[in-house]
């Protein structure tokens, strides 16, 4: 591809316009939803009581491991800034870093067209513009997300003392936004081993040691859960585990029907467990009850995984209750994804390891939410568009690339 054809003033506009657009979407969002969350929302209560110093409350709520968000509404809190006018300006602010970290990494990687490209389909992403109002967290993880990636690339290129710091640091805050970081900075840090290691081992000896790994640490896991009794009912009375295994037996797609009909179901399970001697809590009851279903079921529950994964990859295959232009939108944005960032990878050439690397922490993220988790509003699964349009525009540039060089020698 031509980026000679675009001066660096051209970029810096066209950078411009791309993020200006982005804006525009979302606050076209904004107006027509209001902000959807308060002061008595979670983290904004979370962000009240880091500023009281009410650690006991704090660590009560739900979710006390993700205080990032948190600590970036702390400010308003603090000095008193209008709410609304606070979290527009702070999800401005990370939106526009999102798609600024998107740009520089696909630049990095295939320069500024495919940069551009990738911006703009985070730009025009509607399905991530939708949640732009809300106060779940979502923006500011896309942000970290997107900081991580790049810093993940830059150490993967060239790891010294200023890379890998950088590396370790993201890794964290990605962490410390959702608990999906842990996963996508694992995957990356495997792909830096993999890099450093790259002349001492080949790339099949060591996806066979990350498997081995894998079995070693989740059977490690497994024999401390079945021989101690304390840490099994702490694990399992937590609400993200009892819910992940109980929902995941119950839901195979992101149908509102299946998740009425799984929340409703909790009450007979509960109710029938605090009649046993061994009851232990409600939400180790539903934990107990999915890794029955887990046990006595596994191939029922594996095609059920398979689906729940379809359905985040390819959401609007499984939403009959969305418009027909919704749907053909959610499928088009999908394939031009999940397909240009295969075919990028495929095409990658000497930058073919981080472009595997983004394409797997993308992927990662789905297959982690597929586990134990369903997704009827899809909006954790968007994070995985971030990662994936880092590559996609390469393959779809080389794709016309390669039609237009056939179509001259015909």
């Amino acid at each position: 591809m031509n980026d000679a054809s675009l001066t660096r003033a051209q970029r810096k506009v066209a950078l411009c316009l791309v993020i200006l657009l982005g804006m525009a979407i979302r606050a076209a969002s904004w107006w027509s939803q209001g902000m959807k969350g308060g002061s008595d929302s979670e983290f904004a209560t979370m962000a009240r009581l880091m500023v009281d110093g009410d650690w006991p409350t704090y660590f009560a709520q739900n979710r006390p491991h993700q205080p990032v968000y948190a600590l970036l509404l702390a400010p308003q809190h603090m000095f008193g800034f209008e709410l609304t006018t606070y979290v527009f300006v702070l999800h401005s602010l990370l939106a526009c870093g999102t798609m600024y970290l998107v740009f520089r990494i696909a630049q990095f990687l295939f320069g500024p067209i495919c940069g551009l490209l990738s911006a703009l389909l985070v730009a025009v992403n509607l399905m991530i513009a939708l949640w732009f109002p809300w106060m779940s967290g979502d923006v500011g993880f896309h942000f970290f997300l997107a900081l991580f990636a790049f810093s993940a690339v830059k150490a993967w290129q060239s790891p010294n003392r200023r890379t890998l710091p950088a590396f370790a640091t993201c890794a964290v805050l990605c962490l410390l936004s959702r608990p999906e970081g842990l996963f996508v900075a694992a995957v990356a840090g495997a792909v830096l081993v993999q890099r450093l290691l790259g002349r001492a081992i080949s790339s099949s000896r060591f996806a066979l040691l990350i498997v081995a790994a894998i079995v070693l640490c989740s059977t490690a896991i497994a024999a401390a859960l079945y021989y101690n009794k304390p840490v099994r009912e702490s694990v399992f009375s937590n609400i993200h585990v009892s819910y992940s295994l109980y929902i995941s037996t119950r839901m195979s797609t992101n149908s509102p029907q299946e998740q009425a009909e799984a929340y409703s179901s909790f009450g007979p399970i509960v109710e029938a467990a605090q009649k046993r001697p061994d009851f232990v809590s409600p939400r180790y009851a539903l934990s107990m009850e999915g890794l029955r279903f887990i046990r006595e079921q596994p191939l029922t529950w594996g095609g059920m995984y398979v689906l729940r994964l379809t359905s985040i990859v390819f959401p609007s295959v499984y939403s009959p209750w969305w418009s027909a232009k919704n749907r053909l939108y959610s499928f088009t944005m999908s394939f031009v994804l999940v397909v240009g960032s295969l075919i990028g990878c495929f095409l990658a050439g000497a930058k073919r390891l981080e472009a595997i690397g983004l394409v797997l922490m993308g992927l990662t993220i789905a297959l982690i939410i597929s586990l134990f988790q369903r997704e009827v509003d899809h909006r954790v699964p968007l994070s995985v568009d971030l990662l994936l349009a880092c590559v996609a525009p390469f393959g779809w540039v080389g794709v016309f690339e390669a039609l237009t060089k056939q179509r001259s020698h015909a």
